[in-house]
Parts: structure tokens; C-alpha cells; sequence
């Protein structure tokens, strides 16, 4: 089961972000562009048509929806407690509670939760996307910059992320029961079906920017709350919601994976420790390929089977 795991399911996303790495190291690729694609265009794209699509009751949105803030504070205090026992300067416990808080729910979370669960899970983890996005550009900000930014610059920040709107736009038109034009739809379609990959090769092109170049130890603590520590609180998290079957099983995938790389960027941005964060982000990822059979096996093993018949068939 775990050489199943591994094989179909992360050797796959490893491949791709190598692709983007390769690209970025040998031949050039440019970044900036295709973040700004996939930041504009792409993204949006997949969020509009999983939430327009995505077959769930009010009631278990409620209930995720409480999974998912539980499990934020949960992690931000405990990564304070920690950090108050260490002694850390303000700098480093902003660092800290980045690395431990902002999960990589899009890049890695979204093509994992879809090759594990299929089509059904990847449109949970789309909502588990957007919840973090919505985070990481207002509370986020307001960890990396050590509580100096004002929360209206944050929600300044938020109000400039095109998929904000496509969220609010998905939302309001299942609503209101409203029926788009087929080319339209289709169209959406194609774009949302190259958020994915584009997605996976600026991981890659990411991570091939990462220097480690300095003492590991600290960052030990933020690997072992990231990849141990979260998905086993999101076990309990979860069973005391109330959620089962396939919305348990990617709430809990969601919080098993590595640290989000957009935490470097607002390390970098606020200057606080950029290089600690980096080489963490390099180390979840990396080590993920050890922890996520184990955690996938754990939380979901008859979900799994099912998804490899349906690839199979495919």
C-alpha cells in the first residue's frame, strides 16, 4: 500500500516540480510570468468552477469551515507556547508560526488530493485552497510583519487577488441557481485544467531558488509541527466536527502537507528570517514524501483504492 501510495500518487507531483525546477535552473524559465498567469487567470479558474460544481450541504460547509479556523488557532498557539519556551526574539516567532500555519494547500495539496481522491477530492481541496489563500493574505500579513501592519492594508492586499472575486462570483451564482453559457463554462474548464500543472512547475521553480545555508537545528521544531503534529491534530480536529468520509479525509491530507511557499515571500517582504523559512519550506517538502504514504494509508485507505480503480479505468 505505501509503494502504491508513493508511486502513483507523489512520485507524479515530484516529477512535475522537477520539470519547473530543471527549467528554472538549466534553461531560463520565467517565474514571474507564469506566477502572474497562474495568479490571475489560471487560479481563479479552478476555485470558480470546483466551488460552482462542488456537491456540498451548508451544513458540512459550516462544519469544515470550523475544522479548518479550529485547526489555525490550535496551531498558532501552540507554535507561540513553543516559541515562548525557546526564548525566541519577535523576528523568529513570527518565522516560526508562518512555517507551522501557512500550508501549502495549493501547489502540493490540490494535485495530491486529487490523484489520492479524484475529482471529488480535489474540488474539496479547492475550498481548503481558498480558506488558506484568504488567510495567508490577511492574518498571514499580519504574523510576517509582527503585528506593525494595519489590518486594512492586509484587507487591501485581499481585495487585489482576482480569486476573492471568483470565489464571491461561484457562490452567488449557485445561489441563485444560475446557468452560464456553455462556452463559457468550457472555457473555464480548459483554464482550470492548467492550474494544476502550472501550479506544480512553479513549486519546482521555487524551490530552486532555496539556499540552505544555515544551521538546521530551528527549523526542526516547525518540519516536526508541520508534518507530525498538524495532521495528527487534525485527526482529532476532525472526528470532533463531526466530519467523515471523503471531507475527513482531505481536511486531514490538507493539514499533513508542507509549509505554503508563499510564507517565504512574506518572510522576505517583512524581513523576518527569510532563509530560516526557506529552509523549511525545502525541508517539508522534501520530507513529505516519507510522511504523506503514512498519513494517506492512515486516514483514507479505502477512499484511495477507489481513486486507483478510477485512474486505472481512465
Amino acid at each position: 500500500m505505501l509503494i502504491s501510495i508513493l508511486w502513483n500518487i507523489l512520485v507524479p507531483i515530484f516529477l512535475v516540480a522537477a520539470a519547473g525546477f530543471w527549467g528554472r535552473r538549466r534553461l531560463g524559465f520565467d517565474s514571474r510570468t507564469l506566477s502572474s498567469a497562474a495568479f490571475y487567470v489560471f487560479t481563479p479558474s479552478l476555485v470558480f468552477r470546483s466551488l460552482f460544481f462542488v456537491e456540498i450541504e451548508p451544513a458540512d460547509l459550516a462544519r469544515l469551515l470550523g475544522f479548518w479556523l479550529t485547526m489555525s488557532a490550535l496551531l498558532i498557539v501552540l507554535a507561540l507556547l513553543i516559541a515562548r519556551a525557546r526564548r525566541w526574539e519577535r523576528e523568529m516567532t513570527s518565522a516560526f508560526v508562518l512555517t507551522v500555519v501557512l500550508l501549502n494547500a495549493g501547489n502540493f495539496g490540490i494535485p495530491l488530493n486529487r490523484f489520492a481522491y479524484g475529482d471529488a477530492g480535489a474540488q474539496l481541496a479547492v475550498l481548503y485552497y481558498t480558506l488558506s489563500a484568504i488567510f495567508c493574505n490577511t492574518v498571514g500579513v499580519l504574523i510576517a510583519s509582527s503585528g506593525h501592519t494595519d489590518l486594512t492594508v492586509a484587507l487591501r492586499g485581499l481585495a487585489r487577488t482576482p480569486m476573492i472575486y471568483a470565489t464571491a462570483i461561484a457562490l452567488l451564482a449557485r445561489a441563485f441557481h444560475a446557468s452560464l453559457p456553455l462556452p463559457l463554462l468550457r472555457a473555464i474548464e480548459l483554464l482550470g485544467d492548467a492550474a494544476v500543472p502550472v501550479m506544480l512547475m512553479l513549486l519546482g521553480m521555487q524551490l530552486s531558488s532555496i539556499e540552505v545555508r544555515q544551521d538546521l537545528g530551528p527549523a526542526w521544531a516547525a518540519v516536526g509541527m508541520r508534518l507530525v503534529l498538524s495532521p495528527l491534530l487534525a485527526v482529532a480536529c476532525a472526528n470532533w466536527w463531526g466530519l467523515t468520509g471523503m471531507m475527513r479525509a482531505v481536511g486531514v491530507t490538507q493539514w499533513g502537507v508542507p509549509t505554503a511557499v508563499i510564507s517565504a515571500v512574506l518572510a522576505a517582504q517583512y524581513n523576518c528570517r527569510p532563509r530560516y523559512v526557506a529552509v523549511v519550506i525545502l525541508l517539508t517538502t522534501l520530507l513529505s514524501i516519507l510522511t504523506m504514504p503514512l498519513l494517506l494509508s492512515w486516514v483514507a485507505g479505502d477512499a484511495l483504492q477507489v481513486a486507483f480503480w478510477s485512474f486505472g479505468r481512465s
